[in-house]
């Protein structure tokens, strides 16, 4: 019962290309920051540094969600119906975001942009 794993394989791919893909949504998401609240909208550091408390605190939760999808399966499924969601998720307000674009120029319109 010593069999190895092979991540490389189709059926383990998938946690691989989810972990690349959240590092970049972090990276993305943290790397916006500066951009958007100190050059365009002239905000404090202190509220680029609560900004970035806020992009940043779900990832706190994640033993959270992994006790939710272990305890609450959907569809017999304990880990991929929440990743699916997860990244449905994430594509809903990456369009939102690309929908608003331009109009960001506010200091409140773009902090509440980034909470959501």
């Amino acid at each position: 019962d010593d069999e190895q794993i092979d991540p490389m394989s189709n059926d383990y791919i998938g946690i691989i290309a989810n972990y690349f893909s959240v590092g970049l949504m972090i990276g993305g998401s943290t790397s916006i920051l500066y951009p958007i609240l100190i050059v365009q909208a002239g905000a404090t550091a202190s509220l680029m540094t609560a900004s970035y408390a806020v992009v940043m605190v779900f990832w706190s939760y994640k033993i959270v969600f992994g006790f939710l999808s272990d305890c609450f399966p959907i569809f017999g499924y304990k880990r991929k119906p929440y990743i699916v969601i997860g990244w449905l998720f994430c594509v809903g307000v990456l369009i939102s975001l690309a929908k608003v674009g331009s109009f960001v120029k506010s200091l409140w319109f773009g902090c509440n942009l980034l909470t959501l």
